[in-house]
């Protein structure tokens, strides 16, 4: 039988709400951007005033997420919200940006998620925002490779990447 808590989880997760939002609806948002037509995002903050996190994410038309968690020691974590990607296991990622490597990471898959028929949520610590942030810029073509007991691919437009991650960015500030 599951708690109270999980079961307001597995609720969330089934209306397609991520992890993190459960966890940032302690929080309190009090700056949003959007950029473009695919970028949103936000800073979080914590009930006692102090900073939290930045989120910056995009739907794509395929009917997957792209997220993006910045942190106040600037580690960028990834996101992926796909709901047929047919793995069940940790994965591994291959990030690549018009075909070169930015990131090889061992992902983690929300286990709550597993349960859900038509959702799932991957989500790894990328590195430092510095590290990234030029490649994820560009503008070009992200591609992204996941690796478990299956194979799943997704390639997307960067469209308005600069402006996005540089809004990003700011939130820090």
């Amino acid at each position: 039988m599951l708690s109270i808590s999980q079961r307001v989880l597995v609720a969330a997760l089934a209306l397609g709400i991520s992890v993190a939002a459960v966890e940032d609806a302690r929080a309190e948002q009090r700056h949003t951007f959007t950029v473009g037509s695919i970028w949103d995002g936000g800073a979080w903050f914590d009930d006692d005033g102090t900073f939290s996190n930045c989120y910056l994410y995009a739907d794509f038309p395929e009917g997957w997420t792209l997220g993006f968690y910045l942190y106040p020691d600037r580690i960028l974590e990834i996101e992926f919200d796909e709901p047929d990607i047919g793995i069940d296991v940790d994965p591994n990622l291959t990030l690549q940006v018009d075909g070169r490597d930015i990131a090889n990471i061992e992902l983690w898959i929300d286990e709550e998620s597993l349960f859900m028929d038509f959702w799932l949520l991957i989500y790894g610590d990328l590195g430092r925002i510095e590290d990234l942030a030029p490649a994820l810029k560009s503008g070009g073509t992200l591609t992204a490779t996941l690796y478990g007991d299956g194979t799943w691919s997704v390639s997307a437009a960067l469209t308005d990447s600069d402006r996005a991650f540089s809004a990003f960015e700011d939130c820090l500030d």
